[in-house]
């Protein structure tokens, strides 16, 4: 943040212009400095700090910058316009450019110019990507078997071919709706459970729903025999209120996934540094030795 320098109040700056401001005459003095009372070119009066006048900080009441606005070709002014993934918002004005505030329909929000949404292929949004690139082929995700590539919707969001475990059939799904959950299945999905209140034969998560399990006479709630599809098929009984909001997925299986993922991520990082200090460490020595060793000593160790 600019910090504003105190004033003496020496200077007479009275009829001078800076920018579209008219100085009229003296403001009131504070601690801060002194002020003065400045007309812009719209007729709007304002105090200004005298070293934000002088050091040029302070050209306009900002009337220049509603004008720029209005100056902007039709075409350029974006604001409630679908450009690709992004719904354009508001204008932004930072560092004399402009920019637009931009909204993807997954959430994600970023500024972007005007040049980048109104090009042939606008810029596709990176949380959706990652989501895209995370997805694989011939992988189950709730009741949709993922079958092949759709390619890219004219929003900009890759799409991918799945077929119901229930139905059979075929549907075109995005694959952040897939990667983040938001949908595990067609129509039917929701009309069987709706019919038969049950969750018998579906699948949630890696659980596989084989049957209702034995009344527990200290809880009534329902519960229900399951197997993984994991390596070791483990059967586990599971709360229907546990498998209907997620909070059971897998026999434990997917934990352990994630650890391992996160422990190889952590090998890696040691490792990435392992190498930089013995990088850093070659480095060292060859500074260290003179000039006219250094060809002699660099020969041997490609020698040894």
């Amino acid at each position: 943040m600019a910090r504003t320098l105190k004033t003496s109040g020496a200077l007479d700056l009275r009829f001078q212009s800076f920018g579209q401001y008219l100085v009229l005459g003296k403001g009131q003095k504070t601690k801060h400095g002194q002020f003065w009372v400045c007309q812009c070119a719209c007729n709007q009066q304002a105090e200004i700090h005298e070293a934000a006048l002088v050091e040029g900080r302070a050209k306009s009441c900002g009337c220049d910058f509603r004008d720029s606005l209005a100056r902007i070709r039709p075409m350029q002014y974006l604001t409630g316009r679908q450009c690709g993934p992004w719904l354009v918002g508001d204008p932004l004005y930072h560092k004399k450019k402009l920019y637009w505030q931009c909204q993807c329909s997954c959430g994600h929000v970023q500024i972007y110019r005007a040049y980048s949404l109104l090009r042939e292929h606008p810029i596709q949004c990176r949380m959706c990507v990652s989501h895209a690139r995370s997805i694989h082929i011939h992988q189950w995700y709730g009741d949709f078997f993922v079958l092949r590539d759709a390619g890219i919707h004219p929003q900009g969001h890759r799409q991918f071919v799945c077929r119901c475990r229930l139905c059979g059939e075929e549907s075109v799904v995005t694959g952040t709706n897939l990667k983040t959950g938001r949908t595990q299945g067609c129509r039917c999905r929701k009309k069987s459970t709706r019919q038969r209140g049950t969750l018998l034969h579906q699948m949630v998560g890696k659980l596989y729903v084989l049957r209702l399990a034995p009344c527990d006479p200290n809880d009534n709630r329902r519960r229900y025999e399951c197997i993984c599809t994991c390596r070791e098929k483990t059967m586990c009984i599971i709360k229907q209120h546990d498998l209907l909001s997620g909070n059971t997925k897998s026999c434990g299986c997917l934990h352990k996934e994630t650890a391992r993922e996160h422990m190889r991520s952590l090998r890696a990082q040691q490792q990435t540094a392992a190498n930089l200090d013995w990088t850093l460490d070659i480095l060292r020595r060859h500074v260290a030795v003179p000039p006219e060793e250094r060809a002699p000593q660099l020969m041997a160790s490609h020698e040894g």
